[in-house]
């Protein structure tokens, strides 16, 4: 917080009004967006690897949080590694690309960027010399080894917080996840065990405290959108060597004729063969932590898709739709398992198809989609003209939202079109992940 100081005088007093942050994760999105929102600075957010939050998103939904950083002049920059960081003049020298890249080799000029201020947010590595030092174990994610009780390699050490490596739920693997919500709950864990240690009355085993496994939830604020998950992303599923399948959606957290209805858009993984849920990820201007938290409750009880449609939620229309969208979502993927009603991704390209557009004209009009040479054929219009769609041709389908081209394209393969997807989380998605 100290070293935060300077930098706030130099803004409320005009001398700082442009920073480059480095790191697209938790911190550096959020210092950015605090800089250009409540400080009106130029701010240029770099990430090196290909999205931003990359340990929380995969690159689809990093690309919504990305379009909403632009929306709000934040120059966004990914695939961009950071060599080093500089003052000259009293200005910040950012220094693109690898620190002995073949374009330096070469002898072509490294990219500068400029500004008043740079500000460093790579993470955190978890501080464990001093233990290293005391014999303590240490594991394959750098942090100290510890059993559910706490305990570090020798006993009568306990060691929680940013320190400890964790193991995930859906894994079983160690996992290091600084999060101060864990460490909070890792710290009564410690004070249960010390207040009664093993061997003392009533610290016995089965009377001891535990911290469980985990499965990673966190949520953050990016200006006007809310951006949760849990769970494992596509690279994290790739990591653990399992199977996965995704569903998007593009829903309203309440009913859209209440007047508070914020917008959500949700990409569910889950496991393609025992069809157990793997991650969430949520965004929008709607209650994506709610969705997450009960996501997440589902996970550390290796919960299904089917134990997803049958969760029970409050409904009132200020509070929730009929249906929430943890339902939808989970209806999308078992129409796609049980009744073979494909999709792709929302930012997915025609690939050859026909692309049918089943919106009204004032849809189309307010969220124009970049896909070729669509047919408009509205919904309702859809029985009386379906002879003016090929039965030769693969077929793409897209709605606003997505519920209506899933409804069209099972409509059509029962009507014998043989080759028949739909673009899940439908225009409304897309768009305002356009320009990523």
């Amino acid at each position: 917080a100290e070293d935060a100081l300077p930098l706030r005088r130099g803004l409320e007093s005009g001398q700082v009004g442009s920073a480059v942050v480095v790191g697209g994760g938790f911190i550096g999105v959020e210092v950015a967006v605090a800089l250009a929102d409540m400080w009106g600075c130029e701010v240029t957010l770099l990430e090196a690897q290909d999205r931003l939050l990359p340990f929380l998103l995969d690159t689809d939904m990093a690309a919504l949080v990305a379009a909403e950083l632009r929306r709000h002049d934040v120059t966004v920059r990914v695939g961009t590694p950071v060599a080093s960081v500089t003052t000259v003049d009293g200005q910040a020298e950012v220094r693109c690309g690898e620190e002995e890249s073949e374009s330096a080799s070469a002898g072509e000029s490294p990219e500068i960027l400029r500004a008043d201020r740079a500000i460093v947010a790579l993470g955190v590595d978890p501080a464990v010399d001093f233990a290293v030092a005391a014999g303590l174990q240490v594991g394959k994610q750098g942090g100290l080894v510890v059993d559910a009780r706490m305990r570090t390699s020798d006993p009568d050490i306990y060691a929680a917080g940013d320190c400890v490596e964790l193991l995930h739920r859906l894994t079983a693997q160690p996992i290091y996840l600084p999060l101060g919500s864990l460490a909070n709950r890792q710290g009564r864990v410690v004070g249960d065990n010390l207040a009664v240690p093993e061997g003392a009355p009533g610290g016995s085993p089965e009377h001891a405290s535990n911290f469980t496994p985990v499965v990673g939830s966190a949520c953050l604020k990016v200006f006007e959108q809310n951006v949760a998950a849990t769970g494992l992303t596509e690279a994290g599923v790739e990591r653990a060597g399992l199977s996965a399948r995704a569903v998007w959606g593009t829903f309203v957290d309440v009913p859209h004729y209440y007047p508070e209805h914020g917008t959500l858009y949700l990409k569910l993984l889950y496991e393609a063969d025992s069809l157990r849920l793997l991650g969430l990820q949520a965004i929008g201007s709607g209650a994506a932590d709610k969705r997450t938290d009960v996501f997440a409750t589902l996970l550390q009880r290796d919960g299904t898709l089917a134990d997803l449609c049958d969760l029970e939620f409050c409904y009132a229309p200020p509070y929730n739709a009929a249906l929430d969208p943890l339902h939808g979502l989970a209806c999308a993927a078992l129409n796609r398992e049980e009744a073979g009603v494909e999709l792709v991704g929302p930012f997915s390209g025609a690939d050859g198809r026909l692309v049918i557009d089943v919106r009204s004209a004032d849809e189309i009009e307010a969220i124009p989609v970049d896909l070729p040479d669509p047919l408009h054929l509205p919904s309702e219009e859809l029985r009386a003209r379906v002879a003016e769609i090929p039965r030769d041709r693969p077929l793409l389908i897209i709605c606003e939202k997505g519920p209506r081209s899933a409804e069209v394209a099972r409509w059509l393969l029962a009507q014998g079109f043989g080759d028949v997807v739909y673009l899940a989380g439908g225009a409304g998605m897309r768009g305002q992940g356009a320009g990523d």
